[in-house]
């Protein structure tokens, strides 16, 4: 009988890791970013529609408005063309 790998590998995440920081703090700032980038990504593929990317992303549309108003993303307003891409060094 064939042995069945148990091992998966993680996803390399291309992070440099700081040791200057609290975990806890680095940690808040990564999931910060994430949700910052996850939330632009969702609103530049539906075209700034949130009723839209609430259907994407399975997130409700009231929870998009308010990671919306936590980063200052107003549906009037353009994306930047960074703003898609999350500062991966400083974590």
């Amino acid at each position: 009988m064939a042995e069945i790998e148990t091992e998966i590998e993680a996803p390399s995440l291309d992070l440099t890791v700081r040791l200057d920081r609290p975990f806890h703090e680095l940690k808040e700032y990564l999931l910060a970013e994430f949700e910052r980038a996850y939330l632009l990504r969702c609103l530049g593929e539906s075209e700034m529609n949130v009723s839209l990317a609430s259907r994407n992303s399975g997130l409700s549309r009231k929870h998009l408005r308010t990671l919306m108003a936590k980063y200052g993303i107003r549906r009037g307003e353009p994306l930047g063309e960074n703003d898609n891409e999350a500062d991966s060094d400083i974590v």
